[in-house]
């Protein structure tokens, strides 16, 4: 006999998931008071090197996953880079791969059978060149349901469309979507991405982002004010 009713079960697991969310946030938001991106592990971690910058938000609690255990038995000292740069929008069900434990170039990607019946040295050699730093800069919206795999840096300015697979870089401002994601285009011209890149305006304070908002609806007139390169050019 089940000690407990079936319907208990299914009202804790239904409820587990809200309390952990619940606890995540609160732990990522001691760490970065001024952002609301929260992600599936504690922090400060071992693993990694986080920094998420200020007035970035994500949707729903960012998923990092592939390999996280087995990363603890390569030899090397440096922890994974995971950044998110400041002002950056992160849409509903975001997922980091930094590594890779599958091994696709031996007989099988089983995990019991390539952990097993491979030496465990040519295991992890193999292992060790599938993983890498994921580098999200500034301004940036990422849509809902992407996957990240690294090592990935997207350029500030960029647009990543919904439920993409991002596996290379992405220029600053550059709109990419699809899987695998694809140049799509540019949200404006060079001349004023290099002026905004040059203007760097997600480092001002909230004061300065405040009277000058209404300069964000017109890129050309914002440029014009804050890079004299850009005027100079005209």
């Amino acid at each position: 006999m089940d000690l407990i009713p079936r319907k208990l079960k299914d009202a804790a697991f239904a409820f587990l998931p809200g309390i952990v969310t619940e606890y995540y946030k609160k732990m990522w938001l001691r760490k970065f008071p001024d952002s609301k991106v929260y992600m599936n592990m504690p922090v400060p971690s071992k693993k990694f090197d986080i920094k998420i910058g200020k007035h970035s938000g994500s949707a729903s609690i960012i998923k990092v996953y592939g390999g996280l255990n087995n990363y603890d038995l390569i030899k090397e000292k440096k922890r994974l880079k995971l950044h998110v740069g400041n002002h950056t929008a992160i849409g509903v069900d975001l997922m980091l791969v930094p590594t890779q434990n599958h091994t696709p170039e031996f007989v099988s990607t089983s995990l019991p059978i390539s952990t097993k019946s491979i030496p465990m040295d040519m295991y992890y050699m193999n292992y060790r060149e599938k993983y890498g730093d994921i580098i999200i800069g500034n301004d940036v919206w990422v849509g809902n349901e992407v996957m990240i795999r690294g090592p990935v840096t997207i350029g500030d300015g960029a647009i990543i469309g919904a439920k993409a697979l991002v596996v290379k870089d992405v220029q600053p401002y550059e709109i990419v979507g699809g899987v695998p994601a694809r140049h799509l285009g540019y949200r404006f011209d060079k001349k004023i991405i290099n002026s905004l890149l040059r203007i760097a305006w997600w480092n001002w304070d909230m004061n300065n982002i405040e009277e000058n908002i209404e300069l964000f609806y017109e890129p050309s007139k914002f440029c014009s004010k804050f890079d004299k390169s850009y005027r100079s050019k005209r």
